[in-house]
């Protein structure tokens, strides 16, 4: 065979045996093939919403939870807060979490739900619809006066601020009245609203400030006491009480009240002055606290009077006579006060002893018994006392000693006033 041949026989061979292996191995590949691919799986969550103040006042801040859960793994991503159609915020899940604080909401109810986007590995979902309750905010009124007190006549202007305690200024109008009568309505402007009147009468009038409802902020009232006066002088006058004591010994002191009030709204500081006369010399002395009384026009000023004696201030009656004047020398419309102090003459200073009755009474040999000794100053003693006693009676029976006595202590010490 030549070598053509023999090239020609191998290559027939090698054919016939690609013939048989190709096959094969195509066969082996189809089988290697899934027929199907597996799906991929996307974990379903479910969204719940809450909220931290339901219902709320208007203008307060609510914050508003959604909570993404899973039963396998933490979703994350974002979760989007809704009033009804209307998108208020977009929030990140923190640990399944998202939060939003809005103060926003109008009066009425609102619709809120909180929509979880899904991603690659988790389903989105929302959240059942929340009834979010917003009120009325409350409000709370102050009320001034321009003039208290005034006089007859004169023009009053009465200033209503409203205030509320979350979001916004109160609007609307606020109503100014008496018991009896409608004084005028002025429209807020920043929550504020006036109204002048010169219609008052004399007296003491309880004025009241309404603030009526708005849309958004609930009703409220003030009220103040306005003084109106005559329009007649100013000025002031004095009452005195009675000394206290009206009656007193040589070396003590007496006092009183001396009350100052306003008439027709007068206003300045009145100094306080005293002079004393009657039975000899030297008479008793007269002091003020405080020595001048600052009047405002309303409330009276009230000064302590202080009447004092020395020793040797001869006994009698003596007569006080107080009075005031302000900046202009006005003296009090109803004039000067008098009162009355009668003085006794002092004695000479000592002290007194007094003994409670022995206890018991009765006793056996051997025995003892006790009483209580009480010193007392008179006339603004002072000094020690030293004590002593001596039995009389029975001194000895039989060669026997009769009783004895001793004191504890054996002397006290007397200040002027307070019993040893």
């Amino acid at each position: 065979m030549t070598n053509s041949q023999q090239q020609r026989h191998w290559a027939s061979n090698i054919c016939r045996a690609a013939n048989r292996v190709v096959p094969a191995l195509a066969a082996a590949l189809v089988l290697a093939i899934p027929t199907t691919l597996p799906a991929h799986v996307i974990t379903p969550t479910s969204t719940s919403l809450g909220s931290a103040a339901n219902p709320a006042a208007f203008g307060q801040p609510v914050t508003f939870t959604a909570t993404v859960s899973s039963a396998s793994g933490t979703p994350t991503g974002k979760v989007t807060f809704m009033n009804g159609s209307e998108i208020l915020h977009t929030a990140t899940l923190a640990g399944s979490v998202a939060s939003y604080v809005t103060a926003k909401l109008p009066v009425g109810t609102a619709s809120i739900t909180a929509a979880y986007a899904g991603n690659a590995k988790f389903a989105g979902s929302t959240s059942a619809a929340l009834a979010q309750e917003v009120t009325q905010a409350p409000s709370a009124v102050t009320l001034s006066s321009s003039a208290n007190p005034a006089l007859v006549g004169q023009p009053v202007t009465f200033t209503a601020t409203v205030t509320a305690p979350f979001r916004g200024i109160p609007t609307g109008e606020a109503v100014l009245s008496t018991a009896n009568t409608a004084l005028g309505v002025g429209s807020l402007t920043g929550g504020v609203a006036s109204v002048t009147t010169s219609s008052l009468a004399q007296g003491i009038t309880a004025i009241t400030a309404t603030y009526l409802p708005a849309a958004n902020f609930s009703g409220s009232s003030a009220t103040l006491a306005q003084t109106v006066q005559s329009a007649g002088p100013q000025s002031y006058t004095l009452a005195a009480s009675p000394l206290n004591p009206g009656s007193t010994t040589a070396g003590n002191t007496s006092a009183y009240s001396l009350i100052l009030t306003p008439v027709n709204g007068y206003a300045g500081s009145v100094t306080l002055s005293c002079s004393v006369s009657g039975s000899g010399t030297p008479a008793p002395g007269c002091a003020f606290s405080p020595p001048a009384v600052t009047l405002s026009g309303v409330a009276a000023g009230i000064s302590a009077l202080t009447v004092s004696t020395t020793g040797s201030t001869p006994a009698g009656t003596y007569g006080i006579a107080v009075t005031g004047a302000d900046a202009n020398a006005a003296a009090p419309s109803n004039g000067p006060q008098m009162l009355t102090l009668q003085t006794r003459t002092a004695g000479s200073p000592s002290y007194t002893l007094t003994a409670s009755a022995l206890s018991p009474a009765s006793i056996t040999a051997g025995s003892t018994s006790a009483s209580a000794i009480t010193v007392t100053p008179a006339n603004g003693y002072t000094g020690s006392v030293n004590l002593s006693c001596s039995v009389t009676g029975v001194i000895s029976v039989n060669g026997a000693p009769g009783p004895a006595c001793t004191f504890s202590p054996s002397a006290v010490t007397l200040s002027g006033a307070a019993a040893g």
